[in-house]
């Protein structure tokens, strides 16, 4: 491999460390208690709440219930159980700043 490859292998290991580390803080201060697992997948800005739905800025229907909005931390939940009925996934949309953006997290369980 050339040093340029190498260097970007190293780099993406130095990232991955540290987005560990933060996944593990944000465990600590969000109702991630039984979350096995969870990574951000896309943050929308700009977006519209109506009708306790939550919209993107072009309209886009991102989550149809689940709302916590009274929360310290507002966010949508959408959540399925798996076939056992003893594990759980989903997708939050965690409200981040005055201005409706909204980060997207995918979590197992």
């Amino acid at each position: 491999m050339d040093k340029e490859a190498l260097s970007k292998i190293k780099h993406w290991a130095e990232v991955s460390r540290e987005v560990e580390q933060l996944c593990a803080e944000i465990k600590k201060i969000y109702p991630f208690d039984d979350v096995m697992y969870f990574y951000f997948t896309a943050i929308h800005e700009n977006c519209k709440v109506e009708d306790g739905r939550l919209y993107s800025a072009n309209g886009t229907l991102l989550c149809n219930d689940g709302r916590c909005m009274d929360e310290d931390v507002p966010y949508f939940v959408d959540q399925s159980c798996g076939y056992c009925e003893d594990d759980y996934y989903g997708t939050m949309f965690i409200m981040v700043d005055e201005l409706n953006t909204f980060v997207e997290v995918h979590y197992e369980c």
